[in-house]
């Protein structure tokens, strides 16, 4: 969604991606490639992915995504930092009565 006042623009992406996938990180980053650079994005979503750049330290290692790279390169080439302080819980697991940071804003 591009969003445009008198004084800003910027532009709203909101992904989510399969659980166990990562076809939406495919084509977020096609997405991404043919955006304006000069135009801010605030990027977010449900990622469905665990790694320790937003889950912090704590992360079992078993649970760690080992398809980021693609995801994590994105980030570095776009600019696009984290907005919540890593280890942020924002998914609770009424199962496994545990909490994780699958769900993500970037900007």
């Amino acid at each position: 969604i591009h969003v445009s006042t008198s004084n800003i623009k910027f532009i709203l992406c909101n992904a989510y991606n399969i659980p166990n996938s990562n076809q939406t990180i495919c084509e977020l980053k096609s997405f991404m490639q043919m955006l304006d650079p000069d135009i801010p994005v605030l990027l977010l979503g449900d990622f469905n992915k665990h790694h320790a750049l937003w889950a912090g330290p704590h992360v079992p290692e078993r649970c760690v995504a080992s398809d980021m790279e693609d995801f994590i390169q994105l980030l570095a080439e776009t600019g696009l930092e984290l907005s919540l302080p890593p280890g942020m819980p924002t998914f609770t697991s009424a199962a496994h009565k545990t909490t994780s940071t699958i769900d993500l804003v970037f900007a």
